[in-house]
C-alpha cells in the first residue's frame, strides 16, 4: 500500500504527513523516540537534495523505494540505482518504479552468498547483521561488490541503510568511493556493544584512507 502510494506526489504528501503526525504524538509521549523520527525526516529530506540535476544516486537498502521516489521527483533526469536484497521487495519495486535500476543483492567485501534474516513485523529491519535472529526469518541472497555493479561512470550521492551492515558495503566500493568522491549519507548511533564499536572505528578509518571527510 505505500509503496503505490509513493508513485503519486498526492500520495508521498500523504506519506509525509502520516510521519509528522507520528512524531507529534511521540513528542507527547515519548520525547527521545520523537527526536529520533525527527533526525530521520530531515536525513531523508537532506540526502534527496543533494543529488544534482542529471545526476548518479545510489539508494543501498531500498526498502519500499521511498528515497528512489523522492530523488527522482526532485531530479526527473536523475539516474538511481536501487540495492535490495529480499527478492519479492525488488520484484516489487522494479514493477513500481521501471526507471530505477535495481540490483537485487546484498552488497559485501567480497563476492559469494550469506544468510540474510528478515523481521517478522518491520522488514526494513531486516539486514546481514541482525543481533538478534530469533523469531526472523532466514534466507540465502547474493552477496555482490558494488565496485563490480558500478565500475565506471560518476556517482554523485549515496545513501545506505542496511541495518548495521555499514562496513560490509564499504569495504566492496572503495574503488568507487576514490574514484567519484561521492557525498555519502549513512546511519551511525550510539555504540550498543564493543563489536558495534569496532565496526564504528573501522568505518571512520575506512573512510579516512579514502580521502572522505566524515561529518556526524
Amino acid at each position: 500500500m505505500k509503496q503505490s502510494r509513493l508513485k503519486t506526489g498526492l500520495g508521498s504528501w500523504a506519506l509525509k504527513l502520516r510521519d509528522r503526525y507520528k512524531m507529534v504524538r511521540a513528542a507527547i509521549s515519548e520525547p527521545h523516540v520523537a527526536g529520533m523520527l525527527a533526525n530521520d525526516q530531515i536525513a531523508g529530506q537532506l540526502i534527496v537534495g543533494l543529488c544534482p540535476p542529471g545526476g548518479v544516486f545510489l539508494d543501498i537498502g531500498a526498502h519500499i523505494g521511498s528515497v528512489s521516489a523522492e530523488v527522482l521527483r526532485a531530479q526527473r533526469d536523475a539516474t538511481v540505482h536501487a540495492f535490495e536484497a529480499i527478492p519479492a521487495k525488488a520484484e516489487k519495486l522494479i514493477q513500481a518504479f521501471p526507471k530505477v535500476q535495481m540490483h537485487t543483492c546484498a552488497l559485501a567485501g567480497e563476492v559469494g552468498t550469506a544468510d540474510f534474516f528478515i523481521h517478522p513485523t518491520e522488514s526494513g529491519y531486516s539486514s546481514l547483521r541482525a543481533d538478534d535472529t530469533s523469531g526472523m526469518q532466514r534466507i540465502q541472497v547474493e552477496l555482490r561488490k558494488l565496485d563490480d555493479e558500478i565500475p565506471e561512470g560518476p556517482v554523485d550521492a549515496i545513501k545506505i541503510d542496511v541495518e548495521g551492515a555499514e562496513l560490509d558495503v564499504l569495504q566492496g566500493g572503495q574503488e568507487l568511493l576514490r574514484r567519484t568522491q561521492p557525498v555519502i549519507m549513512f546511519e551511525s548511533g550510539p555504540a550498543a556493544d564493543d563489536a558495534e564499536q569496532e565496526r564504528r572505528v573501522a568505518i571512520w578509518q575506512l573512510l579516512g584512507g579514502l580521502g572522505v571527510q566524515v561529518l556526524v
